[in-house]
């Protein structure tokens, strides 16, 4: 099983290229031009001309060459011809974008377009699919914005669902090593795409968005195979039986009930996330190598009222929040004031700087009592945020007993401190839900 066509292609074709600015056709090209893709680009429309400086090719066929890979945008009935006309001329991948297939209860067309694939031997994506990304070779062949580059691979089901976790990416420095969106999976599902993933080695991480598996005997088989090889982590949309239709419209594909599902997350140890954006988040820990010996957490905050959330949060996911010990109650009051709460969470206040901040973390850590920090900074307007980044920053680099998760809470002021510590290998959590989740993933997968 060899995905590399897809992943890796050395030339592309883009079946359905427009000249129109704000047409599927125009922005998949423009795209893959500005990601500064190094192979060859061959836009395809019967009107020719030249879109972007690349000329037009009125066919497939008439391209000198032959594609490693086709992107067709054309409308769905005449998607089936032009998956033949690549597969006649050798092309080996094709990703469908257009809609209009088993979506909408078009599966003859769908099943004429397989039937085409299969004469020629061309494997395909899709339809139906948002297109696929590899930052590695800035490869970007894909409805969504650009990803920063990161750990993460993304497997969905859903190509907005890519352009959501895209947008999270980009509040940060850490994002994504390959992106696909299946489709509706006529050929190449998102069960081959795992395993092609789980043996990739740019791929640490690995997040599905699912809504059902086409596959689920290799699913099991893949799974079982590589159980434990990567850290996975699963978002299950269509669980309710009202979910499960609008997932049937979405993709076509048929829903199973969800206990089976987290039968199976649980079987394998894939960790299903309650939210999308606790996916992206526990993702890029799990992917930057995040792990915890143990559930014993400490709740750094500087303020009371987010504390309180994150503690019930930390335990609803199982871990433990205990207090601190008396000796090192002591230690923390010979250079935190009254004023300061150290019950766990320690509550530096609204005041709380980079001494603070850095000396809770140290001698946390020392003591032994904790085996992760969580560190909330919801900062007000008259207080220097950075410094509390900065702290996370310093002690990440001179500890390796006890992982940081940091919580910048909202508002302009904390994105150059997200920036600052991404940038320096340290991810961030946006929400206390995120955070919390987040721990015990690290918990779950370092015990």
């Amino acid at each position: 099983m060899n995905l590399d066509f897809f992943f890796y292609p050395k030339s592309v074709a883009v079946v359905g290229a427009s000249t129109i600015p704000g047409k599927v056709g125009y922005e998949l090209v423009k795209n893959i031009v500005e990601a500064g893709f190094g192979g060859d680009i061959f836009p395809v429309n019967p009107k020719g001309g030249s879109i972007l400086g690349l000329k037009v090719y009125p066919s497939v066929k008439s391209i000198q060459s032959i594609p490693d890979l086709a992107v067709i945008v054309t409308p769905a009935e005449t998607v089936p011809g032009i998956v033949g006309e690549c597969g006649s001329i050798g092309v080996k991948g094709v990703v469908v974008i257009s809609g209009g297939f088993s979506e909408v209860g078009n599966r003859w067309l769908e099943e004429e377009l397989v039937a085409y694939a299969r004469k020629y031997g061309v494997r395909v994506i899709g339809p139906n699919s948002a297109g696929i990304i590899n930052t590695s070779i800035n490869f970007h062949a894909c409805m969504e914005f650009r990803v920063p580059r990161g750990p993460i691979s993304l497997i969905s089901q859903s190509g907005a669902v890519g352009g959501i976790l895209f947008a999270l990416a980009r509040e940060g420095c850490i994002g994504f090593s390959k992106f696909v969106s299946c489709g509706n999976s006529c050929d190449v599902s998102e069960v081959e795409v795992l395993e092609y993933l789980l043996m990739d080695d740019d791929t640490v991480s690995i997040a599905l968005y699912l809504e059902a598996i086409h596959d689920g005997r290799r699913f099991i088989d893949v799974c079982r195979k590589f159980r434990g090889v990567k850290p996975m982590v699963a978002f299950k949309a269509g669980k309710s039986s009202a979910g499960g239709r609008a997932a049937a419209s979405h993709t076509g594909a048929l829903a199973s009930p969800y206990h089976i599902y987290s039968s199976l997350f649980k079987q394998f140890r894939i960790l299903e996330a309650p939210s999308l954006s606790g996916l992206f988040s526990s993702s890029k820990f799990l992917g930057l190598g995040f792990r915890a010996k143990g559930p014993r957490t400490v709740i750094v905050t500087n303020s009371g009222g987010p504390g309180v959330i994150a503690t019930d949060l930390c335990e609803s996911f199982g871990l433990m929040v205990p207090e601190p010990s008396e000796e090192l109650k002591s230690k923390l009051r010979s250079f935190l004031p009254q004023i300061c709460s150290l019950r766990n969470p320690i509550d530096l206040t609204a005041t709380g700087g980079y001494d603070w901040y850095y000396g809770v973390l140290k001698e946390t850590s020392n003591s032994g009592e904790y085996d992760l920090a969580l560190v909330i900074c919801v900062p007000p307007n008259f207080t220097n945020p950075m410094e509390a980044a900065k702290a996370i920053c310093d002690f990440h680099n001179s500890n390796t007993n006890m992982p940081v998760i940091p919580c910048f809470m909202y508002g302009d002021m904390i994105r150059e401190c997200v920036k600052y510590l991404e940038s320096r290998g340290i991810p961030c959590t946006f929400t206390l839900e995120d955070a919390a989740y987040t721990a015990y993933s690290i918990v779950y997968l370092g015990v």
